[in-house]
């Protein structure tokens, strides 16, 4: 979806993102399945639920961008998901900067480059130590 996303433009994918994840939230809601199995729905949703936000966010929705990054951090909180957390984090703060809400986008990046540590991401995604 974000190759498409570069490619088209989130004005034309928020739609059928929304649609993909109505149907998971739908397979959650109602859906028997183990823990795993879960786990796995929920990480799914807080993907598509990121995507959407910035698909969102690109298209000028900004209140609906923000109400999907909130899900999305969430569901990354619910699944100790850390690589999303980052991801969803970091389009936060851009999104901040762009609102122009510099201190909280500046609260973002920060939690976000927390988060990429945790999951022992490229210095490119968080910055070499010591990096402002």
């Amino acid at each position: 979806m974000d190759a498409q996303d570069q490619q088209f433009g989130g004005n034309r994918l928020w739609r059928p993102t929304r649609a993909h994840l109505l149907w998971v939230h739908h397979m959650i809601d109602r859906g028997i399945y183990d823990e795993q199995l879960g786990q796995q729905l929920h990480s799914l949703a807080g993907k598509f639920t990121t995507s959407l936000g910035w698909f969102s966010y690109d298209a000028g929705l900004h209140t609906q961008a923000r109400q999907y990054f909130s899900e999305a951090l969430n569901a990354a909180m619910l699944t100790g998901d850390d690589v999303l957390s980052s991801r969803t984090l970091s389009n936060m703060a851009r999104q901040a900067v762009d609102l122009n809400k510099g201190r909280e986008a500046i609260r973002f990046a920060r939690l976000a480059q927390t988060h990429a540590g945790m999951w022992s991401a490229p210095t490119r995604v968080f910055g070499a130590p010591g990096d402002p």
